[in-house]
């Protein structure tokens, strides 16, 4: 069972991941071009994750809510990726959770806290790697609704989560 925040040691640094759901683009091939750029540039893993954070502020709702509720300088700390390495051309494409690419993700990251967004990113944490991978070094976990979820609560449950989240590190 994971440690809840309350419980991490205070001595290792905290690097904080948050995952996500796969983001969606107008033209994916272009926008796959521009991941090897990234990539290219600051490393396979390295580039992911700031071509996702790169995106993600763009200017799409979930981006927004994110930056709204846990504010500028958290955001700037947090470590983004998506449970999936696929790209969607649609806001309706959802690509399920990828085990070898999450704990690819965790492995390289080596985060001390996993804040999800939404219900597909919080599925990426149930396969049996990974939840042993969490164990053992005794992540912390914060759930989050997903930022772009249509039910008039949502800002409210990312503002707790950003507390929630504050409180670990």
């Amino acid at each position: 069972m994971p440690v809840p925040p309350s419980k991490i040691e205070k001595k290792q640094p905290i690097r904080t991941l948050a995952l996500l759901q796969n983001q969606w683009f107008k033209d994916v091939e272009r926008t796959k071009k521009l991941l090897t750029t990234y990539q290219d540039k600051k490393g396979t893993e390295n580039g992911r994750a700031v071509f996702v954070r790169d995106m993600l502020f763009l200017g799409c709702l979930t981006g927004k809510r994110i930056k709204d509720a846990f504010g500028e300088e958290l955001c700037e700390e947090l470590i983004y990726e998506e449970v999936s390495p696929e790209m969607g051309d649609t806001p309706s494409s959802v690509f399920l959770p990828d085990e070898g690419h999450v704990f690819r993700t965790l492995e390289f990251h080596q985060p001390t806290i996993v804040i999800t967004f939404g219900a597909i990113a919080r599925k990426g944490l149930w396969f049996p790697s990974v939840r042993e991978w969490i164990e053992k070094r005794n992540v912390a976990l914060v759930s989050a609704p997903h930022p772009a979820a249509r039910h008039r609560t949502v800002v409210g449950e990312l503002r707790e989560a950003a507390q929630r989240l504050r409180e670990a590190i």
